[in-house]
């Protein structure tokens, strides 16, 4: 599985398959679909120092891939916020030898400068749309 951090949204098409806030006062767990063999996040911060452990799980759990993403914010003049994202391709097939078309996802956001400070950064997961 190959885990690269694109510096802007890498060529698509993409479609976004959902968009929603993350906070730090818990995990947030869903799933996602798998197209193309490509799966792409992308983390907007506001205005903090966060980490954002980023872990995939296939089949029976089995933890597939962990990213860590990193954006340092606090104290930067006039902040317009930071986009970070992260790419997942080459997903392992199934058990069946097909391939993965959807795995679970956990994010976990901390607030690097004050942890017991609440942040947030929005997120939304695109999948590989086919041409």
């Amino acid at each position: 599985m190959e885990i690269t951090f694109p510096s802007a949204e890498p060529a698509g098409p993409w479609t976004i398959q959902t968009t929603f806030s993350l906070s730090n006062n818990n995990n947030l767990t869903g799933h996602a679909y798998i197209y193309n063999d490509a799966l792409l996040f992308r983390f907007f911060n506001h205005i903090d120092d966060v980490h954002i452990d980023v872990d995939l799980y296939g089949e029976n759990n089995a933890l597939l891939a962990h990213a860590d993403v990193e954006s340092r914010l606090w104290g930067v003049p006039v902040q317009t916020g930071e986009a970070r994202y992260v790419l997942f391709e080459g997903f392992p097939p199934r058990a069946d030898g097909s391939a993965m078309s959807q795995c679970a996802y956990k994010l976990t956001l901390t607030n690097v400068r004050r942890e017991s400070s609440g942040t947030r950064v929005d997120v939304k997961i695109y999948r590989h749309t086919p041409y």
